[in-house]
């Protein structure tokens, strides 16, 4: 860092830069651009109306009559992944009200009746291999 602000002599002796510190400043003149103006618009906020408020209005109904159809808790637990998985499907086409309740259908049949069986094949090896479930 001494050669940045030092200055060496012939005999090899650091020197002090002539002027290391002013102490009357300068006065600096501000200058500021003219100020700016710009119109803002205001923006609607995404609130669910017309099409996506029957959307959800729809994946409720369809959810709340599986659920009365469905006594077992562990199938009633895969059906909120059911009709997640129904909802991202039908939100990629152009009519969501069309195919969701059929996908929802599919999804939440496979979740209710393949998953348990799935469980209970998994229950019945872990059983037989010293794991309980109680």
């Amino acid at each position: 860092m001494g050669f940045l602000f030092f200055t060496t002599s012939a005999d090899g002796s650091l020197k002090y830069p002539r002027h290391s510190m002013k102490t009357n400043a300068t006065p600096l003149a501000t200058r500021f651009a003219p100020e700016t103006r710009f119109e803002v618009t205001p923006v609607e906020l995404a609130l669910p109306y017309g099409p996506t408020l029957q959307f959800e209005r729809l994946r409720s109904q369809l959810l709340r009559t599986w659920l009365s159809r469905t006594p077992d808790p562990t199938r009633r637990s895969r059906l909120g992944d059911a009709q997640e998985f129904a909802t991202a499907l039908a939100r990629q086409t152009g009519f969501p009200l069309l195919v969701y309740p059929l996908l929802f259908e599919e999804a939440a049949d496979r979740a209710t009746d393949a998953g348990v069986e799935a469980d209970d094949d998994t229950r019945r090896l872990s059983v037989g291999a010293g794991v309980s479930y109680s």
